[in-house]
């Protein structure tokens, strides 16, 4: 099959499958987990089938949105893609570069929730690792304004080789995935402060949306909180969380747009102005 189900992972899994029908835990009646994860219906070799449709649906919206994010950039064909030594922003090849990190962090994501092995599994942790210290990187050039190449270099290989230290911790020490987790939301709880900090300070013309944004994502994230068993056997908390972020990702997208076409009338009044000089 092209989900490779071994002999000795067939049965483990029908073991589970058979003593979901009966097994509760004994002290307050509430569902147990197997081998640390709930039970779910497979479906055609595919041991989360919502998880990896909404985890294709992510993927796609991001597609999407290059496509968007291409169109706009084909408007300001005069700017530099990653901006220039006197302006840091719009970013355009900035933002490609986070959403292909993006699209590979959901693909793994489908891959590891249609099929749970040792590979698929670091594949999936580690390429959202890397979506997120990409997210991280943009939000400082963008946040900072951060432009001269050299600047934008020594900001990179610190964050290089966290990421690096990292992976070789999880890979070859240990794979925790509670650190991970925690790792994560603190990364992605400071790039939502620089965030609203930044477009606080700077009376940004669309602060409301970027607010409406994190409040938003910040509630979908108390999904992954509740981590109940999966209703029918095919939904739980996680893939619940992975269908709210899809409209998210149109949202945040909106904010990118709206802030590249900010940034281009503001470097445009800058030019002006020296012109004026």
């Amino acid at each position: 099959m092209l989900t490779q189900w071994t002999c000795h992972d067939d049965c483990r899994y029908r073991c589970m499958d058979l003593r979901k029908l009966y097994t509760i835990d004994q002290q307050d009646g509430s569902r147990c987990k197997y081998f640390g994860k709930w039970p779910f219906k497979r479906v055609l070799g595919i041991q989360e089938l919502l998880s990896v449709i909404f985890s294709l649906a992510n993927l796609a919206a991001h597609a999407h949105n290059i496509h968007r994010l291409h169109t706009a950039h084909l408007t300001n064909q005069h700017q530099p893609s990653f901006g220039s030594s006197q302006d840091p922003g719009p970013l355009w090849g900035l933002w490609y570069i986070y959403a292909l990190g993006s699209i590979n962090a959901w693909w793994w994501s489908a891959v590891f929730h249609s099929r749970d092995t040792y590979v698929t599994e670091r594949l999936d942790y580690l390429s959202a690792d890397v979506s997120i210290v990409i997210g991280l990187y943009v939000s400082i050039i963008r946040v900072l304004g951060v432009s001269s190449l050299q600047s934008r270099l020594a900001w990179a290989v610190p964050l290089v080789f966290a990421t690096v230290v990292h992976f070789h911790y999880m890979l070859f020490i240990k794979f925790d995935y509670g650190f991970n987790v925690i790792l994560c939301v603190l990364v992605g709880v400071l790039q939502q402060v620089m965030w609203c900090t930044w477009a606080l300070m700077n009376s940004h013309p669309c602060k409301r949306q970027l607010v409406t944004f994190v409040v938003l994502i910040n509630a979908a994230l108390s999904l992954e909180i509740l981590d109940f068993p999966p209703i029918m056997g095919f939904l739980d908390a996680h893939g619940l969380w992975h269908l709210c972020t899809v409209p998210l990702i149109y949202l945040w997208y909106c904010f990118i747009l709206a802030d590249a076409k900010w940034a281009t009338a503001s470097a445009a009044h800058l030019t002006t102005a020296d012109k004026k000089r």
